[in-house]
């Protein structure tokens, strides 16, 4: 799973957060054919959330994305899952969302991703 997990290439890219020598977080990009878009998808675990592990990830994965000319994510969360939808807002100055069926669709510009308020790196990178 980890080797599946980190299996990079210039069209995707992984990173995990790991803590205490277990995987406490991943997130990850899959470049869009023919445009500037990714899908970005990312998961905390219950007990790492609301301690920054998410807002760092979704940080240093789009800074990543940024570097090789991505300009926005695409994303869906359930409507209920307020966390990420803060998350969101707290890492980018700006969000787009359509709503449908209880599912956001999010929009972010990796051009408004917030440098200040950037995250402590106090986990180690295994990627």
């Amino acid at each position: 799973m980890l080797n599946l997990m980190l299996d990079v290439d210039h069209h995707k890219e992984s990173l995990l957060a790991v803590a205490e020598e277990e995987i406490v977080g991943h997130a990850m990009y899959v470049k869009l054919a023919n445009s500037g878009d990714a899908k970005v998808a990312f998961v905390v675990e219950d007990e790492w959330q609301s301690k920054g592990v998410g807002k760092l990830l979704l940080f240093e994965i789009a800074e990543k994305a940024r570097r090789r000319d991505i300009e926005t994510f695409t994303g869906q969360v359930l409507g209920e899952n307020r966390r990420v939808l803060g998350l969101l807002n707290a890492v980018f100055v700006e969000v787009e969302y359509v709503i449908s069926h209880s599912l956001y669709h999010f929009r972010v510009p990796l051009r408004t991703l917030k440098q200040t308020g950037r995250p402590v790196r106090d986990l180690r990178r295994a990627a």
